[in-house]
């Protein structure tokens, strides 16, 4: 589940006592559903839908699956050449 944080929020899972997660306000991320019913029933979060994939990224993996190059937003990032020296 997709949500979005409200308030900055140090959140320790229920399930797992030995972990805390540092929330800030305006973090857009995806959370187990049941982290993400917490925070929102306590106000600190709101759901939100799911962000488009980059373009040529079907499998998520963050490169374009033709060429393999990273993808960053909708365009592949492009190495910049080093100068000669």
């Amino acid at each position: 589940m997709w949500i979005k944080l409200l308030k900055d929020r140090d959140f320790t899972p229920p399930d797992d006592r030995r972990v805390t997660v540092a929330y800030r306000a305006g973090m857009e991320v995806s959370v187990k559903r049941a982290w993400g019913m917490i925070l929102i029933a306590e106000g600190s979060a709101e759901e939100i839908s799911t962000p488009p994939r980059p373009l040529g990224d079907a499998d998520g993996d963050g490169h374009d699956d033709a060429t393999g190059q990273f993808v960053e937003g909708n365009k592949v990032a492009r190495r910049r050449k080093r100068p000669a020296t």
